[in-house]
């Protein structure tokens, strides 16, 4: 069982570029964070890891939908970050799924370098980063930050003193709504 609940965010993506003459691909920073070994790591996966994974789990675990993958303008700015936002919406809800039954899939916890498998995938995103910095193979453009999915306006028809107390209710209801405080 899961003590403490696991939580991932998707910061950042970049786009890689070959020059081995392979198509770009966008990677996605996965930031893992909490669990019954308190971690906090990044790691990078590609969208077709994400497939691979939810294809794997369809037969053991209650699976929220995964994003599609899209054929045209895959690499437009907006595409990229709306896809970031919903990878991540998609990671919490399988974790929150498997917190719930108390489970935590091998294939998730590789998935995302936990224990008892992050040492071994550190091991190989050590070798990846040190052939990523050392092998000008490939060129590494960031190209999003992350954004806020919820945020409140400046425009508000409510006075200052109230926006406190709107934003803790709505932080409140998001935390009650994402892990069933």
């Amino acid at each position: 069982m899961i003590s403490m609940p696991l939580t991932v965010s998707i910061d950042n993506t970049r786009i890689i570029d070959p020059t081995n003459g392979d198509e770009k691909f966008t990677v996605y920073q996965v930031t893992v964070r909490g669990g019954s070994t308190p971690t906090f790591h990044t790691i990078d996966r590609r969208y077709r890891e994400f497939e691979a994974l939810h294809t794997r789990l369809s037969s053991s675990v209650s699976l929220p939908h995964l994003p599609r993958k899209v054929l045209l303008h895959r690499r437009s700015a907006k595409l990229i970050e709306q896809r970031r936002q919903l990878l991540e919406i998609y990671l919490n809800d399988l974790l929150r799924r498997c917190q719930q039954q108390s489970i935590m899939p091998e294939e998730l916890a590789r998935f995302l370098q936990i224990a008892p498998y992050d040492d071994e995938n550190r091991k190989d995103q050590e070798q990846q980063d040190f052939i990523m910095n050392n092998n000008n193979d490939y060129e590494t453009k960031y190209i999003l930050e992350h954004a806020p999915c919820i945020s409140i306006s400046d425009h508000c028809p409510w006075n200052n003193d109230n926006r406190e107390i709107l934003m803790d209710s709505i932080l409140s209801g998001l935390m009650h709504a994402m892990y069933d405080m």
